[in-house]
């Protein structure tokens, strides 16, 4: 039996990892309910969430945009310091996501992908809790 962590341990992880990031911008794809967007807008940045689904998103102090992520990336201008992306396991996309988050990202931005663990994108940091992993890349290294 494997164990799965709760995804407090992967939120957690991250954002210990993360370390200090007041001041600056976070774009928090695939969002969710906004726990992420939640956590990083605590933490002294500035939120945009994007989802294809405001039906679980519950926060009301953090921007949401709803719409399809690779559409969004594809048409957005602005640039982040930091870009989180949790899509759903069964996501086929990850090639036009990285491509699309690469452009978005701001110089010496940061992306994190939350991914299943048995899937692998050969990221120079990879971070595996239980089922989930995280895997870290900056700009230059998409």
């Amino acid at each position: 039996m494997s164990y799965r962590p709760t995804s407090s341990v992967v939120k957690m992880a991250l954002f210990n990892i993360l370390g200090d990031i007041e001041g600056l911008s976070f774009l928090d794809l695939f969002s969710g309910s906004g726990q992420i967007s939640k956590e990083a807008k605590e933490r002294g940045t500035s939120v945009l969430a994007v989802d294809i689904s405001s039906k679980n998103f519950k926060l009301k102090d953090i921007k949401l945009i709803k719409a399809d992520v690779l559409s969004f990336l594809k048409t957005n201008k602005q640039k982040f310091d930091i870009i989180f992306a949790d899509p759903p396991y069964k996501f086929e996309h990850y090639d036009k996501l990285l491509i699309l988050v690469k452009n978005t990202l701001s110089d010496n931005g940061l992306f994190v992908l939350e991914h299943s663990a048995k899937l692998d994108f050969n990221a120079p940091d990879k971070r595996v809790y239980g089922d989930s992993a995280l895997s870290f890349w900056y700009k230059e290294e998409i």
